[in-house]
């Protein structure tokens, strides 16, 4: 009896329509990789294909992640210029600097002209990071979908990225806030920068641990060094973060855990240097080697977008206009009572599908 329906929708139509992994895979343009899809030539734009709607979007995931690190360095630097050209006060009386004990880079951060510049443009390195979360997410979700990823491990990356973009939104608080002396601005200013860093730190840690693990830099056509180097950079930006948490706790409870001296403050700001060279710059100067010369093995992603609701409609459509072909015996009488009677519950099922879409 099911042999007998001419249905419209085949199985393997409505498996290529509601699986966009699964057409991906099926397209003869994309390689064995399934989710990604190689470009030789080109690194820029971030995403390729959106003047076209019915071709895939072509996502460049190193290229985002170059522009968020790009822009965040930038950032920084528009900060430091402005600060040192502009600023009329005294940085060195900041009292971030009887708080730490050294120069922090967010004494550049602080001060007019600069509160009312930097803002606009870390709201362009948020959105940059917050693309590039999003792309991390869904390449991971590939690494899952194609087996090079347990499933612990996607959740793991998944929550992480959660926690570092949380952070990154809360260094938006600094920018608003001036410390003006061991008050409620202190902790308000310092706090989400702290947090900033957190952040900062499980994306430079995670992309590593990514790279090593699914076996994405030995695709690239790295060597065994680099793995090496990975390890190398993993025990020495490990043993940055676990001096310079502390450290700034210590400085924002007023040396409760222990008293600085020239020494630590000295080592505080060699740490301090440490950080920003370990957890932005490599980052960015790792993305820009791969981005601009391993183009030739860069893996991008592809992403097939529609519209469920218009699947949907089409496919009441269908059901609606197609009579189904029924071969039965004139003289069985019961067949032909029950699928009589079935008939009005098949038009209920497809006004209700008409209706609401699912």
């Amino acid at each position: 009896r099911e042999r007998s329906f001419e249905n419209p929708l085949s199985r393997r139509k409505m498996a290529s329509r509601s699986s966009s992994y699964a057409e991906s895979c099926r397209s003869s343009t994309v390689p064995r990789e399934g989710c990604f899809k190689r470009h030789p030539s080109d690194f820029f734009p971030l995403v390729s294909g959106v003047g076209d709607p019915e071709s895939p979007l072509i996502l460049n995931v190193e290229a985002v992640r170059l522009f968020g690190y790009g822009c965040l360095i930038f950032t920084a630097f528009l900060g430091y210029v402005i600060t040192k050209l502009f600023v009329k006060e005294n940085t060195d009386e900041s009292v971030l600097i009887d708080v730490y004990g050294y120069r922090s880079i967010c004494v550049y951060f602080d001060h007019k002209p600069t509160t009312y510049i930097l803002p606009a443009f870390y709201a362009i390195t948020l959105v940059a990071f917050a693309f590039w979360f999003l792309s991390f997410w869904l390449r991971t979700r590939a690494d899952c979908l194609e087996d090079r990823m347990e499933d612990d491990t996607y959740l793991f990356h998944s929550k992480m990225h959660l926690i570092a973009g949380s952070c990154f939104i809360m260094l938006t608080v600094t920018f608003a806030v001036t410390p003006t002396g061991w008050n409620h601005t202190l902790y308000v200013h310092s706090i989400p920068f702290l947090l900033t860093q957190v952040g900062i730190a499980i994306v430079a840690i995670t992309d590593v641990v990514h790279g090593i693990g699914t076996g994405y830099w030995y695709r690239l056509g790295l060597t065994e060094k680099t793995e090496y180097f990975a390890y190398l950079y993993l025990i020495l930006f490990g043993i940055v973060i676990l001096y310079k948490i502390p450290t700034t706790i210590n400085g924002l409870t007023g040396q409760l855990l222990w008293t600085r001296t020239d020494w630590s403050n000295t080592l505080g700001f060699a740490m301090e240097v440490l950080f920003v060279i370990l957890g932005v710059i490599f980052p960015f100067l790792g993305t820009l080697y791969i981005t601009m010369f391993r183009r030739s093995e860069l893996h991008h992603l592809v992403l097939h977008v529609g519209s469920a609701s218009k699947w949907h409609s089409k496919a009441h459509l269908n059901i609606s206009r197609s009579r189904p072909k029924l071969n039965i015996p004139d003289d069985d009488s019961s067949i032909r009572s029950s699928i009589d009677d079935s008939l009005p519950m098949v038009s209920r099922v497809s006004q209700y599908l008409n209706q609401h879409g699912s």
